[in-house]
């Protein structure tokens, strides 16, 4: 085999291997089956249970720990765990957010993610979390606010895996304010209000139980409150 057959059969080959990896570069992660997704959550749960007991810096109070059984969840469902389109704000942006003892604080925004739920096209703001760029934080409260789950709302941590954002609702947690009323949290924009029941993640249990229906329950007429003076404010400075 001559020189210049040899190097056109390199050449070849080497282009072969450049779509084949500009393939894998653009095809999209392969999704989480449903049993590695249950059993991700289950040993996350547990440890984040074992965390909330015994740590010293845990949310739960330390009246509350002795009975402290494991926080309640909705069960893990696979249809909460949704691909997202994040659509970035400009450079800069920024809004006020206000917080359950009526402070505020200016957030960057991230964008706004597009995704559908159980059929319904929703969209939430993202922020980013402080001092990164890479990281999201996702405030919203849904149908279940003040009911079922805690009335200021459930947040979300997300991070991007191979470019593309994922949200998983089964992750949903409640602030630490649900837990203690000596902590400060930011309480979900009008924009992140979803219109359906994510029943998914973090969830209120029974009455007394670890401590968070209680304290839940006490805060969620402030936080109520606080949300309409928020409107009312937002809607004074438009005019």
């Amino acid at each position: 085999m001559n020189r210049q057959r040899l190097l056109y059969i390199g050449l070849g080959l080497g282009a072969l291997l450049l779509v084949l990896q500009v393939v894998s570069l653009s095809s999209p992660a392969p999704a989480e089956s449903p049993a590695a997704l249950t059993q991700r959550l289950r040993t996350e749960r547990a440890d984040k249970d074992r965390w909330m007991k015994t740590a010293a810096d845990s949310p739960l109070p330390d009246s509350a720990r002795a009975g402290f059984t494991g926080l309640p969840y909705y069960p893990i469902d696979a249809a909460y765990c949704v691909p997202a389109q994040l659509v970035r704000a400009a450079s800069g942006d920024s809004i006020t957010l206000s917080y359950t003892r009526g402070q505020t604080d200016r957030l960057g925004v991230a964008g706004t993610l597009s995704f559908t739920l159980r059929g319904r096209e929703l969209s939430l703001i993202a922020y980013y979390e402080t001092g990164s760029d890479e990281r999201l934080f996702v405030p919203f409260t849904d149908s279940t606010s003040g009911g079922e789950t805690y009335g200021g709302g459930r947040y979300l941590q997300l991070e991007a895996k191979g470019g593309r954002w994922t949200i998983d609702f089964n992750a949903a947690y409640h602030p630490y304010c649900g837990y203690d009323v000596e902590y400060v949290c930011p309480i979900p924009p009008r924009e992140n209000r979803l219109p359906v029941a994510v029943r998914a993640g973090e969830r209120l249990g029974a009455r007394g139980r670890g401590g968070v229906q209680a304290v839940a329950a006490e805060l969620d007429g402030a936080v109520e409150l606080l949300v309409a003076s928020a409107a009312t404010a937002r809607g004074a400075a438009a005019v």
